[in-house]
């Protein structure tokens, strides 16, 4: 279990006075608590009032403070009311030491036999439909350590829900993370993807006829297959048995928009689960077991740290561009065998064919992404959507075939099978993961029969991503 125990201090108390009015009533009777104490918890200013208590430092002289500032008041002209609201809160004041506890406990995933992957953790006792600020650090923190996080059993969390859960990272910002791209009909999204007409910023993604859900009628969900994507595909014959990535991708418009920091996706409606063989058909021979529509995702600080020390350097000093409004620049070209990034044939749409660019729109970032919990670097690109290098010496790198060279040698010893989180979802599972620190495919195939439904929440940032310091 995971816990807090602390001991009150007079600061906590002092600020719990300061933002409910008190405190300027108090100093006509000279008494000055701050004195007592040199610094306070860099949270308490934005607490509510009684958590300020829960992340306040201690004090051995806890109860002479208490006596104090109960005499100050006794002394003092409060109103009754005001009086009465302190004394109802003064048992817990007066505990000289409380338990602060959640009721989430993380649990780091067990990786499978031969797997060396090292992130992953499923939180129980979360109650997402109602997370407290000391909820919210635990799962926060959870997942900037652990990149994905599964919550279990979550069938109750409304749309809504999920879209306040999603947006707790980042509060000030209210926009699906793609913007308007779905409305492109020439975007390779377009067909994946259904808006929730009451919650906007939540997708519903799938496989199968659906007659009614959160609004939508009559949706025809489309499960992603690599022969869609694919240069060269697995014969008719043996798709059933056998899959690819799909994709290896960043959830980011990487046009106009900065990438969203999480996305949570949610298992409504899950297929009986079979298993496949999944092939990555890229000379390697390399090939693993993975549940058939299960997510797959690698860890990109991973994928940093298996990196020589020259090409580490390479990657901390180089900026990525990536091609304006890259999903329907993207269109016609056609994908490795392993999903990551695409083969360089000349199909990228020219620009003359995309819509009206804005080069301060061109998103230019840096190749590596820091987390901003642990300070890690992420080896983070979107290898479908790049189009220059720019180095550190000032050198841009514009001939595609070789920047997609340089992005798949530094990318592809990442995605080895023992490096691989495959999720089998079962329903009500909800998946919380760190898109600025995981590149992440879909794989399987299903029938048009077989009905799939999930949700996906993710909200264009508010602000760009960390580079190397």
């Amino acid at each position: 279990m995971f816990y807090i125990t602390v001991s009150l201090n007079l600061f906590a108390i002092c600020a719990i006075l300061s933002r409910i009015g008190w405190l300027s009533e108090l100093t006509a009777t000279n008494f000055s608590p701050v004195e007592h104490f040199s610094e306070i918890h860099p949270r308490v200013h934005d607490a509510r009032d009684k958590e300020h208590l829960s992340h306040a430092a201690g004090s051995s002289d806890a109860e002479e403070h208490i006596s104090r500032l109960m005499s100050a008041i006794s002394s003092s002209s409060f109103s009754n009311t005001r009086l009465a609201n302190f004394r109802s809160i003064l048992p817990v004041i007066q505990a000289p030491e409380m338990a602060i506890k959640s009721r989430i406990t993380v649990h780091k995933l067990t990786p499978p036999k031969g797997s060396t992957i090292d992130f992953g953790a499923e939180l129980q006792g979360a109650d997402l439909g109602n997370i407290s600020e000391l909820d919210f650090d635990i799962i926060r923190r959870a997942l900037y350590e652990n990149q994905v996080l599964i919550f279990k059993n979550q069938q109750n969390l409304s749309p809504k829900a999920q879209y306040e859960l999603t947006r707790l990272f980042d509060p000030s910002v209210t926009s699906y993370g793609h913007g308007k791209t779905l409305d492109a009909k020439k975007s390779i999204l377009h067909p994946d993807l259904k808006t929730i007409p009451h919650q906007p910023q939540v997708q519903v993604i799938g496989n199968g006829a659906v007659a009614e859900f959160e609004g939508l009628r009559d949706i025809v969900l489309q499960h992603p297959h690599h022969k869609t994507f694919h240069k060269d595909v697995i014969p008719e014959a043996e798709d059933r048995e056998n899959t690819r990535f799909y994709r290896w991708h960043i959830d980011a418009a990487l046009y106009a928009l900065h990438p969203p920091l999480v996305t949570s996706l949610m298992a409504v409606r899950v297929p009986r689960t079979e298993y496949q063989n999944l092939r990555y058909d890229d000379g390697s021979g390399e090939e693993m077991k993975v549940s058939r529509g299960s997510t797959a995702f690698v860890s990109s600080y991973r994928m940093y740290d298996l990196l020589s020390e020259e090409d580490k350097s390479f990657a901390r000093t180089t900026k990525v561009q990536y091609a304006p409004h890259p999903y329907i620049w993207m269109s016609a070209a056609r994908s490795r065998s392993d999903g990551l990034g695409l083969v360089s044939e000349g199909l990228e749409l020219p620009r003359s064919e995309l819509p009206p660019i804005e080069e301060e729109e061109v998103k230019i970032l840096p190749m590596c992404w820091r987390n901003p919990v642990t300070g890690n670097l992420a080896l983070q690109v979107h290898p479908s959507a790049v189009e220059k290098l720019h180095l550190a010496d000032g050198t841009v790198m514009e001939d595609l075939k070789e920047v997609r060279g340089i992005v798949y040698r530094m990318q592809r010893p990442g995605i080895a099978p023992g490096l691989v989180l495959a999720v089998d979802w079962e329903e009500g599972d909800l998946a919380l993961f760190n898109n600025r620190g995981v590149l992440h495919s879909v794989t399987g195939s299903f029938r048009p029969e077989e009905v799939r439904v999930f949700r996906q929440c993710n909200l264009a940032g508010s602000g760009d991503v960390l580079g190397p310091v």
